[in-house]
């Protein structure tokens, strides 16, 4: 049985090959340098970033334990390759010489820094701990049991995410529109203990980068969070209050799903 591949990931520094040295040489070497390094970089990260993808939906969809920590095992093996030194330092070596490097290789090369941003391979520790509690904080969300008390009823009824979709889009009894409303906004009270320590390692990423990159790049690693939270929340339109959209140009402007080639404009 091959071993999975999150398990794979935290052995890559291992086994890539040593950092370039290109000090001497030429724009075609640079460019060539830079190819394979980006070569390397989109493959390993859209196979980490689809298995990701698939251990969320499957924590979304069938919310347990062993999906939840499927779910932690991938995201922590996707950061420990985007946050990777070696990665960094790789990108930053390449970017020294950015006047023979062409504006989209460029453009991946900064992609490259700003998703190590959000995964600083100085602190994995708090790292992996962030992916930890925003696991845990979705399977609260995703397994929460909504009740409500329909009007003209003195019975607390279950009540689904989809059918607070529906009765916010579609009724227009504003009694009943009211009470799934506020059934709505139950799962708040579940969620808070952990949004705030969640807060808390979010902003201990943050601080490490303004550390270690300055403020410039520190303040892109808060933005991909959100992006990616946004992203989220187009999964579960019944969160949505009734009549709120979720900008997708915006999202589709920031794409971090498929390598970084292509991806948004310079920052």
């Amino acid at each position: 049985m091959k071993p999975p591949l999150h398990k794979l990931a935290f052995l890559l520094p291992f086994f890539l090959p040593p950092l370039m040295t290109v000090a001497a040489a030429d724009s075609k070497e640079i460019m060539a340098e830079a190819k394979t390094f980006l070569e390397m970089y989109n493959r390993t990260y859209q196979r980490l970033y689809t298995v990701a993808n698939e251990a969320q939906w499957a924590a979304l969809t069938d919310v347990t334990d062993e999906h939840t920590g499927q779910r932690m095992g991938a995201e922590k093996a996707q950061a420990a390759f985007v946050g990777s030194p070696w990665v960094i330092e790789q990108a930053r070596t390449l970017m020294q010489h950015s006047n023979a490097l062409d504006h989209l290789t460029l453009r991946q090369l900064h992609r490259v820094l700003l998703n190590a941003a959000g995964a600083p391979g100085t602190i994995p520790d708090v790292v992996n701990e962030r992916v930890a509690a925003e696991a845990r904080q979705g399977a609260t969300l995703d397994g929460f049991e909504f009740k409500w008390t329909p009007p003209g009823s003195s019975k607390t009824e279950p009540l689904t995410a989809n059918k607070i979709d529906d009765i916010l889009n579609s009724s227009t009894n504003l009694a009943e529109r009211l009470a799934v409303w506020k059934a709505s906004k139950q799962s708040g009270v579940a969620l808070k203990p952990g949004l705030l320590k969640l807060r808390d390692l979010r902003n201990r990423v943050a601080q490490e980068n303004e550390k270690t990159h300055g403020r410039s790049r520190a303040r892109h690693a808060p933005a991909l969070r959100a992006i990616a939270l946004l992203r989220e929340a187009q999964a579960r339109p019944a969160l949505r209050p009734a009549g709120a959209e979720i900008d997708s140009g915006a999202l589709d402007r920031e794409p971090l799903g498929t390598g970084v080639a292509g991806s948004g404009g310079e920052h």
